[in-house]
């Protein structure tokens, strides 16, 4: 699966991002996988037990989308799209309309 890249508005620091529905990294490795993208709030969650182990079962299927839209919220636009990941399904997929949140040429 080809990832997705977002650009930061302001320091235009470019982040890549899977958009698949699994993250196989998280099934393995756990809080590893935050850790790894710098992802601070998801590490501590993923951390606390149980209430993190239920989050890992769960982020196994949402992880990449979570840290999507969390990164959405911290500033970052969509540069590019995978050719098979429509702005419609990535809407469905991270819970709100992602149609403001393009890169503008």
């Amino acid at each position: 699966m080809m990832p997705a890249y977002l650009e930061h508005t302001v320091t235009k620091k470019i982040k890549e991002a899977k958009v698949s529905d699994w993250n196989f990294m998280v099934l393995f490795l756990g809080p590893i996988a935050p850790l790894v993208r710098g992802d601070w709030k998801w590490t501590i969650l993923f951390c606390l037990y149980p209430i993190g182990l239920l989050l890992q079962l769960i982020g196994v299927n949402k992880y990449n989308f979570w840290y999507i839209k969390d990164l959405l919220k911290k500033g970052y636009k969509i540069k590019s799209l995978p050719p098979t990941m429509t702005p419609e399904q990535l809407s469905k997929k991270v819970g709100f309309d992602v149609s403001d949140y393009f890169v503008r040429s």
